[in-house]
């Protein structure tokens, strides 16, 4: 059998619905790019101010001239200290009739909390690279706290203000787990997981939702675990877990059978 981590991948139960206000949240995040020329601004890009056109650069911009610079996908990022339900932007591209032009095209990513990776924001509609106005795009309502604008042109690109408008979010703990048991067959081996705030601070009452991964390479056995009080034969993706108590701990058992085939397992 597998002698790895039992149930190592935890996910969030998410649930997403329709934005009830639209609120430019760009001014609490801090800006992040892959580059920024030494002599631009990149502060600029949420700093409130409103541009005249796209040469308007009297409050600066966020620009990233450089050698290699051309065909080259560059990003600016937004990180806020709390989750966010975001379903909206509005890019106002900045371009000096030298270096700097518009970006022949642009996309979206965002942190995704439970996959823990960045993905693509879906149905995006806009996309726009007009100058003199803000370009909006809106798609499908995500929840993080990290959000991307990616854009390419044939020089460098610039930005004289992004804006990002939301409503804040389920707030995602961070979270942690432990089993001191020996995995052995017929055994059964307690799992503990924790939820924490960003603040340090326990939460109770949150349900994780737990990828199992069942190994069945050999067909001698069909082998059945027992998880939190299901038996699994296969693989199942985003089991429910028992709320969190009042120190952000909640803990479930796994049941090993007690006839495991070579190279079969969970994880």
């Amino acid at each position: 059998m597998k002698t790895g981590t039992i149930l190592s991948c935890f996910c969030f139960l998410l649930v997403c619905t329709g934005l009830s206000a639209q609120t430019n949240i760009a001014p609490l995040a801090t800006c992040s790019t892959s580059y920024v020329s030494s002599w631009e601004t990149l502060t600029a890009i949420n700093d409130g101010f409103e541009p005249s056109s796209s040469s308007d650069k009297t409050h600066g911009a966020y620009g990233n001239w450089q050698s290699g610079v051309t065909n080259t996908w560059n990003w600016v990022q937004y990180t806020f200290k709390d989750y966010y339900k975001i379903a909206r932007s509005d890019v106002y591209w900045w371009a000096d009739g030298q270096g700097i032009v518009l970006p022949y095209s642009c996309k979206m990513m965002y942190y995704h909390p439970g996959l823990k990776t960045w993905v693509n924001v879906a149905n995006p509609a806009g996309l726009g690279l007009d100058p003199d106005k803000y370009d909006t795009t809106t798609f499908d309502t995500i929840l993080t706290n990290q959000i991307r604008l990616y854009f390419v042109s044939t020089v460098a690109q610039g930005i004289l203000e992004w804006k990002v408008y939301g409503e804040k979010g389920e707030q995602i703990p961070s979270s942690s787990y432990a089993s001191l048991a020996k995995l052995a067959k017929n055994d059964t081996i307690p799992i503990t997981v924790r939820a924490v705030a960003s603040t340090g601070k326990a939460v109770a009452g949150y349900q994780f939702k737990a990828d199992v991964n069942i190994t069945d390479n050999v067909k001698q056995t069909k082998e059945a675990y027992v998880v939190n009080g299901e038996t699994l034969t296969e693989t199942v993706k985003g089991l429910l877990l028992p709320p969190t108590g009042a120190t952000g701990l909640t803990t479930f058992n796994v049941v090993l059978p007690a006839d495991i085939d070579p190279t079969d397992g969970i994880e």
